[in-house]
């Protein structure tokens, strides 16, 4: 090592060199810290868990899906859906009957068969609320999404459900 000496007041002093030495430290450090950031793959937001979906402030997650019936008269089943909708913005948020109905994938619809059942309600920051959902859809129909519009948003969800059975005949 080869020592320089200095004569005046721009001489190095054991402070300055001390100080010196802990900022190219510091610079160190940065250096690697950004290093070791530009290596490391970015991070891709967790997509929701399946049935659950977002849209505003609300979150709205299929809790179960069951065929209750099927009219062997009009060839319709009774699709009931439990959802659950939780608010978890700052301010209430409306939902209403005309907000939910299932499409089959050729983009047929039918809405809630039972509109008054929730009526239209608002939802409290921090609320959750627990809705049972009716829909008369014909038997034929057996995959289906729950379409949910809210915010000016479009929210589908599979339905996963198996088919209720058809009542046998007598005599067959």
């Amino acid at each position: 090592m080869v020592e320089v000496a200095r004569r005046g007041p721009g001489a190095p002093t054991a402070g300055r060199a001390a100080a010196i030495a802990a900022l190219a430290a510091v610079a160190g450090v940065a250096g690697f810290v950004i290093f070791v950031a530009a290596l490391t793959p970015p991070r891709v937001a967790a997509s929701p868990p399946p049935g659950r979906v977002a849209a505003g402030d609300l979150v709205l997650a299929v809790r179960s899906a069951a065929w209750t019936d099927i009219s062997p008269q009009t060839g319709t089943r009774t699709l009931r859906l439990g959802v659950v909708i939780s608010n978890d913005g700052a301010t209430a948020a409306a939902i209403a009957p005309g907000d939910f109905s299932v499409r089959a994938p050729g983009d047929a619809g039918w809405p809630l068969a039972t509109p008054d059942a929730i009526g239209s309600e608002s939802l409290a920051p921090g609320e959750t609320r627990m809705l049972d959902l009716l829909f008369g859809v014909p038997a034929a129909d057996t995959r289906l999404d729950l379409v949910w519009t809210h915010a000016n948003q479009v929210r589908r969800v599979q339905v996963a459900a198996a088919p209720a059975r058809r009542p046998a005949r007598a005599g067959s």
